[in-house]
């Protein structure tokens, strides 16, 4: 298992993949967290937390990723985000700002990879049925939320467009 806040583990990974299927031509950037309390309970470990996992081993995977894609002058890369960056909630603002973050630096990154044949993409998935959501205890049916597979069929039509078409993000 790795740890996606260490540099020296994002790079066994990236490693690790590239001994497994000979090159890297897709990351999936989809870890996170979701550490929430209302503004003014918010601490500085809250904070850490969310941006730690949510952003910054976002910007790492990226970073490893995007140097191997440019070198092979093709690759697609798929950030998640969350519908919480489209409006950041007050009883989440320490998440909704790391999820801003990763559409900042996905926009960022759709720049510095198109010269090189790199894609870059990102989706804005809502309420997801996921063991992280459920044990948030939030005030709202299950029932009306997005499932996993609806963010993969999400992925895999993003994939499965021509080389000349890029979908720069999605809101599901």
């Amino acid at each position: 298992m790795a740890d996606v806040t260490k540099r020296q583990d994002i790079d066994l990974i990236i490693k690790t993949a590239i001994m497994t299927y000979d090159s890297l031509e897709i990351l999936i950037n989809n870890a996170g967290t979701h550490v929430a309390s209302p503004f003014f309970e918010m601490d500085e470990n809250e904070w850490n937390e969310n941006m730690n996992i949510n952003l910054k081993a976002t910007l790492f995977l990226n970073q490893a990723a995007l140097k191997i894609m440019k070198e092979n002058r093709q690759g697609y890369i798929i950030n998640v985000s969350s519908t919480a960056a489209l409006q950041v909630p007050a009883r989440a603002v320490a998440y909704g700002i790391s999820k801003l973050g990763v559409v900042g630096l996905t926009q960022a990154l759709y720049e510095m990879g198109k010269e090189f044949g790199v894609k870059v993409s990102f989706i804005y998935p809502g309420m997801t049925d996921t063991q992280m959501l459920r044990s948030i205890n939030l005030p709202v049916d299950p029932s009306d939320w997005m499932l996993p597979e609806d963010i993969t069929n999400c992925i895999l039509f993003i994939l499965k467009q021509s080389d000349r078409v890029v979908v720069k993000e999605i809101v599901p």
